[in-house]
């Protein structure tokens, strides 16, 4: 009799490979989600898994799924099948058997979770000067060199977090005009305004320095205070005006000691130079009259040490008028002077202030010929009812290229005016200081800019910033709309490139001027290799000329 020996039954004890290592969670169009998976065991046969995605804005809940198991292990079916999108409003449990005898249940419930928001950290544009991100706004400014092609330019830019990417990605551009790039991470998106402009400031360098801020006030002007500084048509020199004349500064050579300027006319008599100005190669100087009498205006043809002024304008002022300022212009052969009497403001009840207009043909002053009338006299009406007053320098002041005007009281804010001196515009006391006095509107290489000094009657050793040289570029909107379109974001004390006012702030010192001087003045001058140069004077304080990029 023979026996078979029957197979002996081979039995897997090892069940803890049968099971899923991690859950992928994917669109209906099979792009992975990168699912934040958690697999939790209940027992040998049954799991949860809780799978955190991220909300794609949508209100479908379908999804598609993937199971990856260990190394070898190959399930024989899952339930139901995976090949389709499936709903997962509600959890859902997959049967997967692995053998015979190895069958496990998981259950997934997918949670939609805001993404976090995509942010652009850095954006690199070839060249560039200055950028400036305002992520609470979603802006940013470029500013590059003058000149540069603003027609193709491809930025480089840098997100978080590192799923996030640029909606149509990184490509040439035509920043001619502002343009909109748009990040998104997940169903969350952000659309940033971007700006490239080769024009405004991006650097300043100072040229000269005799303020009290740097201890290097000349001592002369210790007991006969500085009144006014001007610099010359090509920014080579800075004339100021103190007590006893005129010194006129080398720009080429700031530590050399200045030269006098001719301060005496052909008969020998003083010139008027207490208050100054410049148009093209003329200096013009007048003196102040407080309480009436004549304004008096001198002009030098050039300005070499010894070259005599010729007087070339006398203008009358009523008993009791006060005249401490004037501004020029030229118009075409003309130099046209601004006067403003402020005595009215001072009456009870108060009166709008007077404007005399004096025309100078700038042939008379190469002839030293006088001119013997002023054109014209008029009240700047509806200043008071803008609620513009008195203050220790009123000026008016030519916007170029128009014909408005700044109004400045050195008190009040600045107000800009419209031709018939009407539609007052106040700046917001955000944006000017309420003590600015000798403002100056002009344009440089199409930029748009509005500079001052700031005196301060409450200055002191102490508080050795308070008198300054404030500088605003207000190139995009102009000079009224920059006034009457931004006030409210200024209110906030906010100064950006986005709203284009650019602010320099340089403080000159801290010993509060004379009663009666002239507070503050401010020039400019384009040299002849296109570059801008600005100077600010504050009475006893001293002045500074910076050269600006």
């Amino acid at each position: 009799m023979s026996c078979k020996k029957e197979a002996t039954e081979v039995i897997d004890t090892n069940l803890s490979k049968y099971i899923v290592e991690k859950v992928k969670v994917l669109t209906t169009k099979g792009e992975d989600l990168n699912a934040q998976s958690t697999i939790t065991k209940l027992s040998e046969a049954e799991y949860t898994v809780d799978a955190i995605v991220p909300d794609d804005g949508n209100d479908g809940r379908r999804f598609k799924v993937e199971f990856l198991y260990p190394a070898g292990i190959t399930p024989i079916s899952v339930t139901p099948l995976l090949t389709d999108s499936i709903d997962f409003s509600i959890a859902k449990t997959f049967t997967i058997k692995f053998t015979e005898t190895a069958t496990r249940k998981y259950t997934i419930t997918i949670i939609e979770q805001a993404p976090q928001a995509p942010v652009i950290t850095a954006f690199s544009v070839a060249g560039a000067e200055q950028t400036v991100i305002e992520e609470d706004t979603r802006r940013i400014n470029v500013r590059v060199p003058q000149g540069t092609n603003l027609t193709a330019i491809t930025p480089k830019i840098t997100l978080t977090p590192s799923t996030a990417v640029i909606v149509g990605g990184e490509k040439a551009l035509d920043f001619t005009n502002p343009q909109s790039i748009t990040v998104k991470n997940g169903g969350s998106s952000k659309t940033y305004s971007i700006k490239v402009e080769d024009y405004g400031f991006t650097k300043i360098t100072k040229l000269l320095d005799r303020s009290l801020a740097s201890s290097l006030r000349p001592g002369f002007f210790a007991t006969k205070s500085e009144t006014s500084i001007a610099l010359d048509s090509k920014g080579e020199f800075a004339f100021v005006a103190y007590a006893d004349g005129i010194k006129k500064y080398n720009l080429a050579s700031p530590t050399s000691e200045p030269t006098d300027l001719n301060v005496a006319y052909a008969d020998g008599k003083k010139a008027s130079f207490k208050v100054l100005q410049n148009v093209g190669t003329v200096l013009l100087g007048c003196n102040n009259p407080w309480g009436g009498g004549e304004v008096i205006v001198s002009a030098w043809p050039t300005t070499g040490p010894s070259d005599a002024p010729v007087e070339v304008a006398r203008i009358p002022v009523p008993t009791g008028g006060i005249i401490q300022n004037f501004h020029v212009k030229q118009e075409g052969n003309n130099i046209i002077a601004y006067f403003v009497d402020r005595a009215p403001l001072r009456k009870s009840p108060k009166e709008d202030p007077v404007l005399y207009i004096a025309t100078i043909p700038v042939a008379s002053v190469l002839a030293g010929q006088k001119v013997t009338a002023f054109t014209s006299n008029q009240k700047i009406s509806g200043l008071l009812a803008a609620g513009a007053g008195d203050g220790p320098n009123i000026e008016l002041l030519p916007v170029p290229n128009s014909n408005e005007f700044f109004y400045n009281s050195g008190t009040s804010t600045p107000t800009i005016l419209n031709s018939s001196l009407a539609s007052p515009a106040a700046f917001s006391g955000a944006l000017v200081n309420g003590s600015s006095v000798g403002m100056k509107a002009f344009e440089h290489n199409r930029g748009k800019y509005v500079m001052w000094g700031v005196f301060s009657w409450s200055t002191n050793a102490a508080n050795p910033k308070a008198s300054k040289f404030v500088l605003l570029d207000v190139t995009k909107k102009g000079y009224r709309s920059s006034i009457t379109e931004i006030n409210s974001e200024l209110a906030n004390s906010k100064f950006t490139l986005w709203n284009n006012v650019q602010k320099i702030d340089v403080g000159l010192g801290g010993i509060s001027g004379e009663l009666g001087d002239f507070y503050c003045q401010t020039a400019y001058a384009t040299t002849s290799t296109g570059k801008l140069r600005l100077a600010c004077l504050s009475a006893q304080n001293g002045f500074v000329v910076y050269e600006v990029d």
